[in-house]
């Protein structure tokens, strides 16, 4: 269940709590440690006491809270984002608006699940497809019938090992979903393994199928589960112990309207089987939906978010009750055309569970790795939360270590991705040539800005792996006053009855500098489940590309962009940076002439090419492409940055406009341009 406190709670979820000392020289002993029991979230526990049946049926909710952050007030909530965001305004919309129809902007296309129960799968690739026409404006088919298959266990010619604890067509989420779509094993083309309406087992070589698409970044939002209470009043809480302000709930509803609006449309729960919550007898037939009954029904379909409409009448609701005020979601469902109206449905704000567990992906794309590292194949299900002899911190540190594929191909770590529950800013640093997590071993690769709760791939300094293994840390920084880390934890009598880790794979810290093993912290209780962290894993992910091409010193992006390279580096100097494994270099210059003369400057915009690979060159402040910086490089990033038409900076010469190496083209970057230039 996902959950916001916005203030200090007694009550936390599964805190882990041990002790640290600090200073250097001293490290972490048995007695330093401690485990405490906590209250398991309502809402799980009730899911967690339904019958085995039952389970199978409806949707399982997820086991931890997503916080929002104590420094986004409710004054600031979503509106300082929207005036800042430019992809919002490229669609023409804002959460101000009354309403919202993603049909608008795009063809969506209304699927038919059949008698299947795989409304998660189809919700899900609902979500993707509309997120790839938004930046693509077009988006491949995907197989949903491969994504219930290839997450489950039950095969007519075996186990599949890589699957959930469930069967096929039982069992389905929205957590299993983007688990699927994140660790290599979806998505591929629905022509590719086509639906059929039926659940008839197949053989495990039918699942065996490369991927082309991944999801790179999904949102959770908080949850908003709801009850009427005697005097008939909606009451809005997090599903535990906290009750929602009418503010505090605007916020969480305009942070799902300006998901829509931006990256595309959100999947999520409801129940869906009882006639009396429509407004037709006939539920096919219906054309508006709310149910008002919290203890009496279960999640039991997914559905897809693609709109909305503040004025939409409660009238309209004609079943066992109306809402208490007007406004409703406009829902994708996958019933086909010929349900309800043409296979859409308007469900009100105040529907009890509509709100309660909400996905969103923020970034699809096609597969660009050569290798996805990976300790956590099922993805996160539990948060740990560290503390110093019992008092809260804010920040803490947590790795992985992974076993390299290869050590006989030179190898770039580029991208790494980090599940999180509440809003957090992350620094990455890895060991590319082993497992030792010393400062000294350790090189900073990127800062991120504030993130949201979900997954995040964030792109980083492309570095050479050089050993047999690798290890990649998280520095974790919140403003909230307690901190969180995701793992992976083998749950019984769930799907993640399956989970298991290797040890000394996973570690966490304090302070950076003493370390401890995941699983030598030992069992901690959740509700009346024993979780073995020996059975867990920290969730951090590791992209790499394969190259006959690496440099120690300059960074070789997976976009093949060699940058890192400073001004008056002559070609001859350049190409002795460069460890190349098979071919031979050449070097082309702006207007693709091969150059001979390798006493001459390395310039922006020139190409390095071995065998049929080519690599563009950026050399820092050299918006020109003669290899040095002059008056002429400084005036061209003055009147970029000051946005004068015909001089906007674009491919290598934007990359290297970005003094500072932060990504971004700045006035910062502008000041330090000048200052090299004014000490030439």
């Amino acid at each position: 269940m996902v959950i916001i406190r916005r203030y200090k709670s007694k009550k936390i979820l599964l805190a882990l709590i041990f002790a640290c000392i600090f200073g250097v020289g001293k490290v972490y002993a048995t007695s330093d440690i401690e485990a405490n029991t906590v209250e398991a979230l309502k809402s799980y526990e009730n899911w967690s006491e339904l019958s085995e049946e039952d389970k199978e049926n409806s949707m399982m909710p997820l086991m931890y809270t997503v916080k929002m952050s104590e420094e986004d007030t409710i004054a600031k909530s979503i509106f300082r984002n929207i005036c800042s965001n430019t992809k919002a305004l490229k669609v023409g919309a804002s959460v101000l608006d009354s309403s919202f129809d993603l049909r608008n902007k795009m063809q969506i296309e209304v699927k038919d699940q059949g008698e299947t129960l795989s409304c998660w799968a189809f919700a899900a690739f609902n979500s993707m497809e509309t997120n790839l026409k938004l930046k693509y404006g077009t988006s491949p088919d995907f197989s949903e019938k491969h994504m219930n298959y290839a997450t489950s266990q039950s095969f007519y010619d075996g186990r599949n090992n890589e699957g959930f604890n469930r069967v096929v067509d039982k069992g389905g989420s929205s957590i299993v979903a983007m688990a699927y779509l994140t660790n290599g094993q979806g998505a591929i083309f629905e022509n590719q393994m086509p639906f059929e309406n039926n659940m008839d087992r197949i053989s495990l070589n039918d699942i065996k199928i490369e991927p082309s698409y991944y999801v790179k970044g999904y949102e959770t939002f908080p949850s908003i589960y709801k009850y009427k209470n005697d005097s008939d009043r909606t009451i809005c809480f997090d599903g535990n112990d906290h009750y929602y302000t009418e503010e505090e709930v605007n916020t969480i509803r305009n942070q799902i309207k300006e998901h829509i609006i931006n990256y595309g449309g959100v999947m999520t729960y409801t129940f869906a089987t009882d006639p009396k919550f429509y407004n037709d007898s006939s539920i096919v037939n219906a054309t508006a939906y709310y149910c008002d009954d919290f203890n009496g029904t279960i999640t039991d379909h997914a559905v897809t978010i693609i709109g909305w409409d503040d004025n939409y009448s409660r009238d309209n609701f004609t079943g066992t009750s109306k809402p208490n005020k007007n406004g409703a979601y406009l829902i994708l469902n996958s019933y086909s055309k010929d349900s309800f109206d043409n296979g859409y449905l308007w469900i009100s704000y105040e529907d009890v569970w509509i709100e309660s567990n909400v996905y969103g992906i923020t970034e699809s794309s096609q597969i660009n790795y050569d290798n996805l590292y990976q300790n956590d194949w099922y993805g996160a299900n539990i948060p740990v939360t560290l503390t110093s002899y019992g008092n809260n911190v804010n920040e803490g540190y947590y790795a992985s270590i992974y076993d390299r594929n290869s050590s006989q191909m030179n190898e770039l770590l580029t991208e790494v991705s980090v599940s999180t529950c509440q809003t957090a800013k992350l620094e990455i640093y890895i060991n590319p040539n082993g497992e030792d997590l010393s400062n000294n071993n350790l090189i900073k690769v990127a800062t991120t800005d504030t993130l949201k709760p979900g997954y995040n791939t964030i792109q980083i300094t492309p570095t050479t792996l050089t050993g047999d293994k690798f290890a990649v840390v998280v520095k974790h920084i919140t403003v909230d006053d307690s901190f969180y880390f995701m793992v992976e934890a083998e749950v019984d009598n769930t799907i993640y009855d399956c989970i298991t880790a290797k040890p000394g794979y996973s570690r966490v810290s304090l302070d950076g500098i003493n370390w401890v093993n995941l699983g030598d912290l030992g069992t901690i209780q959740y509700g009346d489940m024993n979780i073995d962290l020996n059975k867990a894993d920290v969730c951090i992910k590791s992209f790499t590309t394969y190259t006959n091409t690496a440099s120690k010193e300059y960074a070789i992006s997976n976009d093949n962009y060699i940058t890192k390279v400073y001004d008056n580096t002559k070609i001859n100097e350049f190409l002795d940076k460069i460890s190349i494994e098979n071919g031979t270099p050449i070097i082309y210059n702006q207007v693709g002439e091969i150059v001979t003369d390798y006493d001459k400057y390395i310039g922006t915009g020139m190409i390095l090419k071995v065998n049929d690979k080519e690599y563009t060159v950026v050399v820092r402040g050299d918006l020109s492409g003669d290899g040095r910086i002059s008056l002429l490089d400084l005036s061209k990033h003055i009147a970029h940055y000051t946005g004068i038409p015909g001089f906007i900076l674009t491919g290598a010469y934007d990359k290297a406009g970005d003094i500072n190496l932060d990504g971004n083209l700045s006035l910062i970057d502008v000041s330090q341009l000048l200052v090299i230039f004014t000490n030439m």
